[in-house]
């Protein structure tokens, strides 16, 4: 069940709010492993309180990942299939179905402690949607929720995934907004499960191709203003 916009906005109006302290991290190309290991780091020096909420900007290696409940028979190829194609196969914890990551899809890990704001599942993940759509949006791109899955669709075609974890009140995984990727190794599965889906790419729908850095940057800003982020303190030499 979507949760209405209006009540987000009279949950702005109604209650002093603390600004989120944030670090936004520019991580590049790396595999899903990395960014695993880089999440849980990050998680755990975050439930001991020694570092704020982070949010890993980055894009992996072509891999398809298996979220904790997944169906195999989403999955339309095996294990060498998949390698043959120069792809990896990797289970996750995160929550949903069967996705592909791949260069060119910017993926987005916050690792966001509820402690910092009090927030239930289904408002986070609605807030989630809420940056994608805005970032969109900025591109000239109209998009929408769909009320019985998460992520954020164009015309019936999906274009970003969305699965997460909660762990100790710090969320890990995120999301994978597709820019300028492959869409091709889509084919190779039902897209987080739903059969007959399709998937589409900000470049697709623009008809030319975008570099990821700047919707990067528009993605970050808007995260900021739904989050209500403060700049991260300049590092001391």
């Amino acid at each position: 069940m979507e949760v209405p916009r209006c009540c987000v906005k009279v949950l702005a109006q109604s209650v002093s709010l603390p600004v989120i302290k944030m670090e936004f991290i520019t991580l590049g190309l790396c595999s899903y492993q990395q960014g695993l290991e880089i999440q849980r780091e990050r998680h755990a020096q975050c439930v001991a309180g020694l570092k704020t909420s982070a949010v890993f900007l980055l894009e992996h290696f072509a891999v398809v990942t298996l979220g904790k409940h997944a169906n195999l028979h989403h999955l339309l190829l095996d294990s060498p299939s998949l390698n043959a194609r120069g792809v990896a196969l990797c289970a996750s914890d995160r929550g949903g179905e069967v996705t592909a990551h791949m260069p060119g899809q910017l993926v987005v890990y916050p690792i966001f402690s509820f402690k910092d704001r009090p927030l239930g599942v289904k408002t986070y993940i609605h807030l989630l949607e809420e940056v994608v759509i805005a970032t969109l949006a900025e591109f000239g791109l109209a998009s929408q929720r769909d009320l019985r899955n998460p992520g954020v669709w164009i015309g019936g075609k999906k274009i970003c995934a969305l699965g997460i974890r909660i762990s100790q009140r710090v969320s890990l995984h995120g999301l994978a907004l597709n820019i300028a990727n492959d869409l091709s190794l889509f084919t190779a599965m039902h897209p987080c499960g739903l059969i007959n889906s399709e998937v589409t790419s900000m470049s697709q729908q623009l008809g030319r191709v975008l570099d990821l850095e700047p919707v990067a940057g528009v993605f970050t800003q808007q995260f900021k203003r739904v989050f209500d982020c403060a700049r991260p303190l300049p590092t001391k030499p």
